[in-house]
């Protein structure tokens, strides 16, 4: 099974509701937000790098 970002997103909104109905408090709410925002960083820069190597491929073949 494969994670993306959606998936994290999602997990985002619901440690958000988490904090708001009282579950969690602030500050395991910071802490699982900015876990989870990096993780998401971190997707999002894995498949710009994936995407800027298959560009690079196509340029150099099409030449």
């Amino acid at each position: 099974m494969e994670l993306n970002i959606r998936d994290f997103t999602l997990l985002l909104i619901k440690s958000y509701k988490r904090y708001t109905d009282g579950y969690i408090s602030e500050q395991t709410a910071y802490r699982e937000a900015y876990m989870l925002n990096n993780i998401i960083k971190s997707i999002e820069v894995t498949e710009l790098e994936a995407r800027l190597e298959r560009i690079e491929g196509v340029l150099q073949n099409g030449k």
